[in-house]
């Protein structure tokens, strides 16, 4: 029997993970899309399959005939929707962040854990991304020995409004403090954030970087650009004790002319990260079958907003800052 999904959420993020549903997953049927813009959702519904509008997505998630719902509406709303899933039984594909404030990651946690199984995946993809899935495997696999580093570099050809450190950190370098995580194995305890302004004396941001302490003494380092202008770039290394190694650059082509050997640069995530969302989402539904879940879970989702959280306030107080975990419930 195809599992029935619906999907909360009809944008950009939305869009790409219903149409995925819908027209490359034979195991999955989606029945339903809400978002609060009534014209948007139903014209995406009945461009796929004629799924269900709503415009409210509790009433998606209460859905009799929704097995599965993946959450891709605006940040905020990601932590409310995420328990309704969970209160209802119902597995959940959360688009990161788990949440906009630490307090209510931490929510989404303990109500997970109350019931008793897991529910909850959260959409870090780059862990399905096959040059960061390939990463972590030799890291895990000891091929480079201790890792003693980690750096990360995400670039952005240009946003879609300036923003600020504050928000490039929260949106943006989460899914880099994921990544630290994932690829080293270890929780980060302390970071220190520093960045260049767009303009001088403007709010606004051009870079952003935190320097990272691991609980093993590992360090790291993460740059966001926030409007590079040539492209989209995401990139992650990791320095062991033996040797170095990191994530490839995605498949292109190189043409080497007239002295010059130039290279296409993937212009922004949705091309970067097609596959991954791909792959994400094809591992979501086979655990959904099999009852084994995969990928981040709501601990994961926790840990990278107390990074953020922590980030944030070195942004404030120009200091290092302390990344203060809970410990993880039981359940």
């Amino acid at each position: 029997m195809r599992q029935r999904i619906g999907v909360v959420g009809s944008g950009l993020m939305g869009e790409v993970h219903a149409r995925n549903i819908y027209a490359r997953s034979p195991d999955a049927v989606l029945v339903a899309v809400a978002d609060a813009d009534a014209d948007r959702v139903t014209t995406l519904a009945a461009a796929l399959g004629g799924a269900r509008a709503y415009t409210d997505g509790f009433e998606l998630i209460a859905a009799a005939d929704v097995d599965a719902v993946i959450v891709a509406s605006p940040d905020h709303t990601h932590s409310a929707y995420t328990l309704a899933c969970v209160a209802a039984g119902k597995p959940v594909l959360c688009e990161k962040p788990l949440a906009s404030t630490l307090v209510d990651a931490w929510a989404v946690v303990e109500a997970e854990a109350a019931g008793g199984s897991r529910l909850v995946q959260v959409g870090f993809m780059r862990e399905f991304d096959p040059a960061h899935a390939g990463l972590r495997a030799i890291v895990a696999g000891g091929e480079i020995g201790r890792a003693v580093m980690f750096r990360g570099s995400h670039i952005n050809p240009a946003p879609a409004a300036p923003t600020t450190p504050h928000r490039c950190i929260t949106q943006s370098m989460i899914h880099d403090f994921h990544s630290a995580r994932f690829l080293t194995g270890r929780e980060v305890v302390e970071v220190f954030s520093r960045w260049v302004p767009r303009a001088p004396g403007s709010d606004l941001v051009r870079v952003v970087t935190v320097s990272l302490a691991f609980d093993d003494g590992t360090i790291g380092l993460i740059d966001v650009n926030a409007e590079a202008g040539y492209g989209y770039e995401v990139s992650a290394e990791i320095t062991g004790e033996v040797g170095v190694a990191a994530t490839a650059f995605p498949a292109t082509t190189d043409v080497r002319r007239a002295g010059v050997v130039t290279r296409d640069v993937t212009p922004d995530w949705q091309s970067r990260f097609a596959e991954a969302y791909r792959i994400e989402v094809a591992a979501w539904l086979e655990s959904l079958r099999t009852g084994v879940a995969v990928g981040p879970d709501a601990w994961a989702g926790y840990a990278a907003n107390a990074i953020a959280d922590a980030a944030c306030r070195s942004i404030d107080t120009g200091r290092a800052e302390p990344v203060t975990l809970r410990p993880r419930p039981e359940g």
